[in-house]
């Protein structure tokens, strides 16, 4: 058997929705989706995730009401028993699934869950990256029109966000940037960038030799703690702004769940032994180490 859809469609094929003009989803897939797997059910990960290690018995041994709504159970009809379906998250949302089948019994354990929970993370931030260039692009047009719309356009960016002027004080910061140091927009306007909780020695010396000459060689990494004390992890942006050629845009990336996953794919042999040698998973260990 195939499925084309995890959609609910009526017997004339039409798409089926809820009394918010929702889709309606069905089976585990669209239970993981929306996250209305059962809080009780064994199946169901703190993150979110649905996973079995012997299908077969699923129904038999689980409460009627813990099983997910309108379920197809394909995968099971098909001899599929360890199973495991992964929520990729981003900006809060998710995003798709990260689906594992095997016919195989007992390949899965909490341990390996939240391993494709971090994996599937990693992913999610990359969906997030790509969103948060494709809304750059849009967002130099709608500058274009009016500069008064500059500082919205940033705030709906995932990322941090700072701009400031020739000498480096600061013209205009995103919510990200309020939230990661604590502070007020008002606070910074017109203050020197380092006075940010985020600018490390590192981060200064590079913007400094930027302001200088114009020259940044590609992307920067960086630690630095937030002002609560947390370290993280950040990918550090410097451009000229488009918009006002003698302003210059910091662009921060906080990588910190993605630079802890990829310390634990140091070593091929562990990722393979865990998630096989195909070539839709040795692409993907290529992708993540780049």
């Amino acid at each position: 058997a195939v499925e084309y859809t995890i959609c609910a469609l009526d017997p004339e094929g039409h798409l089926q929705r809820d009394e918010e003009g929702e889709p309606i989803l069905e089976c585990v897939c669209g239970s993981v989706l929306k996250e209305t797997l059962s809080q009780e059910a064994s199946f169901r990960s703190p993150g979110g995730s649905f996973w079995v290690n012997r299908s077969s018995r699923l129904v038999a041994e689980t409460p009627p009401h813990q099983l997910p709504p309108r379920s197809r159970f394909i995968c099971v009809h098909e001899g599929y028993e360890s199973m495991a379906v992964i929520p990729l998250r981003s900006s809060g949302e998710i995003a798709g699934l990260l689906q594992l089948n095997d016919r195989r019994p007992d390949l899965l354990d909490e341990e390996f869950i939240t391993f494709l929970e971090g994996l599937a993370n990693s992913i999610g931030v990359g969906i997030e990256k790509e969103r948060n260039r494709e809304a750059l692009e849009a967002s130099h047009e709608l500058v274009r029109r009016t500069r008064d719309d500059h500082k919205a356009t940033l705030d709906t960016l995932r990322i941090g966000v700072v701009r400031m002027n020739e000498v480096g004080n600061v013209d205009c910061l995103n919510r990200d940037i309020e939230a990661f140091c604590d502070i007020e927009r008002e606070e910074m306007i017109g203050k020197h960038y380092s006075k940010l909780c985020c600018v490390n020695e590192q981060l200064e010396s590079l913007v400094t030799r930027y302001l200088a000459d114009g020259q940044i060689e590609g992307k920067m990494r960086l630690e630095t703690r937030g002002r609560g004390g947390s370290l993280y992890r950040l990918d550090l942006e410097v451009q000229r702004d488009r918009v006002v050629p003698t302003d210059t845009l910091l662009f921060l990336y906080d990588v910190t769940e993605v630079t802890e996953l990829r310390r634990r794919l140091d070593h091929r042999e562990t990722f393979h032994e865990l998630v096989g040698q195909s070539a839709p998973m040795t692409d993907l260990f290529r992708r993540i180490q780049e």
